[in-house]
């Protein structure tokens, strides 16, 4: 059985059940969500041994997403913190299919995350570590945080997988690439979609995508997976 680390941000989810406004308390539904937490129940599910580090407010949405994970099997490495709230994500859905997303993440628990946090035997045993750009992007010590994690499992022989996952929201293309690259020298495999290729390789989107691949291994040791949606 596989073991595999995820580092990154998990929010609760608060999502509306019906088309238009908001509404009502009785038309949301709460959940959580983050992608290295989805991923962990995804792998989870398939048979692997899985721990997820991050940080939680000592908050009830920290409580709720603590425990459903453990609910799941995963190993939660998350410190709960006073000072900090755990990140909220609110889903509308619109009258023509649209779906808005608003975030309340700015000075989150996760955002507060140091390198002193990681846990000295995070990578015993593991197999694979994985995280992503949206780490990096949340705060300056969540990225600090990100790199040192990237650079210890590489340190301790452990394969690497970096997913750009790029989020406008929260930092300029200008800004993140150069990051994004630092990522990708410590990496195994590399995944991003055609806008996220374009972004670190500066070819257009709509490039041939042996080209954007060819570009991307350029800046890799790795494997370069290019997401291509269905």
């Amino acid at each position: 059985m596989p073991n595999i680390v995820t580092l990154g941000e998990t929010m609760a989810l608060i999502r509306s059940n019906s088309a238009g406004h908001q509404g009502s308390r009785s038309q949301m539904t709460l959940g959580f969500g983050g992608a290295e937490s989805n991923l962990s129940v995804a792998l989870t599910r398939l048979g692997n041994h899985v721990t997820w580090f991050s940080q939680l407010g000592a908050d009830a949405f920290g409580r709720m997403i603590a425990t459903e994970l453990r609910g799941e099997g995963i190993d939660v490495r998350a410190k709960t913190i006073d000072d900090a709230p755990t990140g909220l994500m609110v889903k509308t859905s619109g009258l023509a299919g649209t779906q808005d997303v608003t975030y309340y993440r700015k000075d989150s628990a996760a955002a507060r995350i140091s390198d002193s946090d990681i846990p000295e035997n995070l990578f015993a045993g593991a197999d694979l570590f994985h995280t992503s750009g949206i780490t990096l992007a949340i705060s300056k010590s969540a990225r600090e945080t990100c790199l040192v994690a990237l650079k210890k499992a590489q340190q301790e022989q452990v394969r690497i997988s970096f997913d750009i996952n790029h989020r406008t929201r929260l930092w300029s293309q200008e800004e993140a690439a150069p990051f994004y690259r630092q990522a990708f020298s410590y990496a195994d495999v590399v995944f991003a979609g055609r806008a996220e290729a374009a972004l670190v390789t500066d070819l257009d989107p709509q490039s041939d995508p042996q080209d954007l691949l060819a570009a991307l291994q350029n800046l890799t040791k790795g494997y370069v997976v290019l997401k291509e949606g269905e």
